[in-house]
């Protein structure tokens, strides 16, 4: 009798993991297209139609200006992926109430040329639509924390077309943490992990077939490489590791000013610079998809 109750609910729950899988790669795939579409608009077919040279200028200046509105009036989302992910493992939840804000403000970096990527604020809108679940889903309210972890992962994996890269960075997070308090144990864990993921990718899938390439990290051929490029990795090591530290500098630079400056203020600046240096090397707008 026990072994059938326990059968029961975890068929139940490897069917509740599956939908919430299927509903997190329908969201991922839906919010993918959606800047697929308006960046081709954007950056296509509307410069085809003005033929103006200082285009990426303008359009990067709107772009800050439409993001310091946002950051000013409805909050600083979406936060960074470390920063989300940490406020599930402290705080066993995540706040969902300013999801529209969270989606537009992700959105609109993507859009207007950010190069960055879209994991941290679609991570943010799973695990607060997982959180959302917990609250308002009596059965699912005792596993929230694992249910949002599942979300991180499947966001992660899709997003990345890397299943396994999704759940070794939710994992990862989970090395130093307090995990007394949570119910299930890792083998099951991992078994949902798989569920979810393999449901949302193959939703993603489907969606692709029926409706076109949604976007995501590409995936690239593989390289065949010659003995030359290995002698390369010896230029290739310390040119990265300058550039590093020349990121870390014109960080902190940055940064700097940025705080002397208002808020909008800042923000359009900030898409001026990002649009003149997209003038002259194209390949630094974006986040790598398009």
């Amino acid at each position: 009798m026990k072994l059938k109750i326990r059968l029961i609910n975890e068929g139940k729950m490897i069917l509740f993991t599956a939908v919430l899988g299927a509903v997190a790669g329908s969201v991922i795939w839906w919010y993918l297209k959606a800047v697929s579409v308006c960046t081709s608009l954007l950056w296509e077919k509307l410069p085809a139609a003005i033929h103006f040279a200082a285009f990426p200028v303008i359009m990067c200046a709107a772009g800050g200006l439409l993001i310091g509105l946002v950051h000013k009036y409805l909050g600083d989302y979406p936060e960074e992926l470390p920063v989300v992910m940490g406020k599930i493992k402290q705080q066993k939840h995540y706040d969902y109430k300013p999801m529209a804000v969270m989606l537009v403000a992700s959105f609109l970096p993507l859009v207007f040329g950010g190069s960055i990527g879209p994991e941290a604020g679609m991570t943010g809108v799973i695990a607060g639509l997982c959180c959302w679940v917990g609250d308002n889903v009596k059965y699912a309210k005792e596993r929230q924390q694992e249910y949002s972890e599942i979300g991180e992962a499947v966001t992660l994996g899709v997003i990345f077309h890397a299943p396994l890269f999704g759940v070794f960075a939710v994992e990862e997070e989970n090395l130093n943490a307090d995990t007394s308090k949570i119910l299930l144990p890792k083998p099951m864990k991992f078994v949902l992990y798989g569920i979810a993921i393999g449901a949302a990718m193959l939703v993603f899938r489907i969606f692709g077939n029926a409706f076109g390439h949604a976007g995501g990290i590409p995936r690239f051929s593989d390289v065949v490489m010659s003995w030359q490029d290995y002698v390369m990795l010896l230029v290739y090591i310390p040119a990265g590791t300058l550039l590093f530290a020349f990121f870390c500098l014109c960080e902190k630079c940055t940064g700097f000013v940025a705080g002397k400056l208002p808020l909008i203020v800042r923000e359009i600046a900030g898409g001026i610079l990002i649009g003149v240096i997209g003038m002259l090397l194209p390949v630094v707008l974006f986040s790598g998809e398009e």
